[in-house]
Formats: structure tokens, sequence, C-alpha cells
């Protein structure tokens, strides 16, 4: 078909069908003539009808980039004040304290360490800057490793612990994909598609535990409706998310009731 949206058989107007292929969720346009029998797609992928324009470029804002110190909030006057006061005017690797102190993070601001008091200890720019030679066997030393040392092996355990959030989120959101396709399947090659926010979609109802039977009616109910020409195909899943968001509210509903 040319870039004109009318068929090149007779110039008629032409519907637009919007598909997935089973397996692969990039998105697919047919077409079919309103007037004659020509399309460019096999007929049974005309379900219900589908004059549809496709969709104006929307346009996007730019993010606010960031200025420095958003990220991590400044330890202010008072609290570096209180530190070295604490730390009796010293510096907590040293010990001078004929030197200028500032302040510094035992757990860098860059592996997540706050900047609280529990956190910040005095320290001369020598030491900080790790220019100076310090006792390992000292004990205040001794006592930020340890402390480093265990927010290694924390950091390591919650690193694995988000890593296999991960791994499950993905496989939740295979699965939807996976029972998309089969409940709404047009025939061994084609689905009704998926629109482009699907993933955040599947994602939520993972975080919020969507179970399976849920999907399964929903997507049948979606599937059912375009069969008998009252939904079309790129609302199809819109509609399957509020059957979705309905059984939900309903199961919470149950779930009130019962602890009264």
């Amino acid at each position: 078909m040319d870039d004109t949206g009318k068929c090149p058989e007779c110039g008629a107007p032409v519907n637009v069908i919007h598909v997935n292929r089973i397996g692969d969720p990039t998105h697919h346009r047919y077409h079919r003539c309103t007037a004659c029998d020509w399309a460019d797609a096999p007929s049974n992928l005309f379900g219900a009808d589908e004059t549809q324009t496709e969709p104006a470029p929307t346009s996007t804002t730019p993010k606010k980039p960031k200025t420095r110190g958003e990220k991590n909030m400044a330890v202010s006057k008072r609290l570096r004040f209180e530190v070295l006061r604490r730390d009796g005017m010293e510096c907590h690797y040293c010990h001078r304290k004929d030197v200028p102190l500032t302040v510094d993070h035992v757990i860098p601001q860059a592996l997540g360490g706050p900047s609280t008091a529990e956190n910040l200890v005095a320290c001369c720019r020598d030491c900080n800057i790790g220019k100076t030679s310090i006792n390992p066997d000292e004990p205040l030393v001794a006592g930020v490793s340890e402390q480093a040392e265990a927010f290694r092996e924390a950091l390591a355990e919650a690193k694995a612990v988000v890593a296999s959030d991960f791994l499950w989120e993905q496989e939740y959101m295979d699965r939807v994909r996976d029972l998309w396709e089969d409940a709404t399947s047009l025939d061994d090659e084609y689905c009704l598609p998926m629109p482009v926010t699907w993933r955040s979609t599947a994602r939520y109802w993972g975080q919020i535990g969507v179970p399976r039977a849920f999907l399964e009616y929903a997507f049948g109910i979606a599937k059912e409706r375009y069969d008998s020409h009252r939904l079309t195909a790129k609302k199809a899943f819109a509609y399957a998310s509020g059957i979705v968001g309905n059984r939900m509210e309903e199961a919470a509903r149950l779930a009130r009731e019962k602890v009264k």
C-alpha cells in the first residue's frame, strides 16, 4: 500500500489492524479496503471493525538535570561541629589536634553511607586523602575496618536478594506475555497486540500479587469481546487490565469483610 492511506486497487480508504506475532513483541500493522476485497494480511486477522488512525507523535519534556547535592545531603555546619566536639577536636585516625579538621564518612557516600553522626568521624586533611600511614592495630581504626567489612558483607547479601527479585520479576513478565499470546491468538502466528507499556503493567501486577487465574480470566474475556466485534484489537489489553483491577478490588473487599 502507498503512503496515501488508500487502497491501491480502487482508491477507497482502508481499515488498519494492529497485531503482534506470537513470540515476538514487535508491533505490526496490516490494512483492508473498505470497498473491495483487497487486504495485505490474512482475512482471519480482521475480526472487529478496525478503522483507526495512527496516533500523532507526542512531545516529551526533557528531565530537569539534578544539581550537585541533590543526590546526597550535605553535612550541615551544626552537624560538623557536633561530630568534631564528640571526637574531642582530634583526627579519628592519627589523633592530631594541631591541624585543620573536617569530617569523613566511615561508609562512603558512593556506597550508600548516610550523612549522619553515626557515619561521620573527625578527620584531618592528610588522613582524608590517604597520605598518612595508619597503624592497622589502632583500636579506632580497627573498629572502622570492622564496620566497613560488615557493611560490605551486608551489601553483598542485599545485592543477591535484589538480583533474585529481578529474576522473579522477569519470569512473571514472561508469564504474562505467554498467557496473553495463548488467550488472544488469532492463528498459529498472530495474537492481539500488547501496548508498549505492557511491561510496566505486568511489573505492577507482579508487585501486588495478581494470580494466574485472574489473568487468564481477564485475557479470555477481552478475546471474547474482540471476537464478537465489541472491542478493537488496540483496546483489548487495556480492557483486560480493567478486569484484573476489578478482580483484585473484589478480593480486597472480601478480605476486609473477613477481618471485621
